[in-house]
């Protein structure tokens, strides 16, 4: 996949001054998502093949290796939604 692929408000995240996410017309500042990590693990937390996988990580990365936000998928078939995390590092 490719960055271009993603939306803008992936690819530069924009917050308020008190670290709440916004849209890029309201924002304190914005930083661009420069590096992607994604982890499969099982039950155990063992790393394992994406389509195998119970739980999904994927970390968002800000220049400088900052961590933007961590998104986590439920348990393989579970049926449960992604939760994210947005770091307050993007609006340092």
């Amino acid at each position: 996949m490719n960055a271009t692929d993603l939306p803008d408000a992936f690819n530069f995240p924009c917050a308020d001054a008190r670290g709440q996410p916004v849209v890029r017309e309201e924002a304190e500042r914005c930083v661009p998502v420069v590096e992607i990590e994604t982890f499969s693990r099982d039950n155990a937390g063992r790393l394992d093949a994406p389509q195998a996988a119970d739980v999904i990580t994927s970390l968002a990365y800000g220049p400088g290796h900052v961590l933007l936000e961590s998104v986590e998928s439920g348990p393989h078939g579970s049926g449960s939604e992604p939760s994210a995390h947005r770091s307050e590092a993007d609006v340092e």
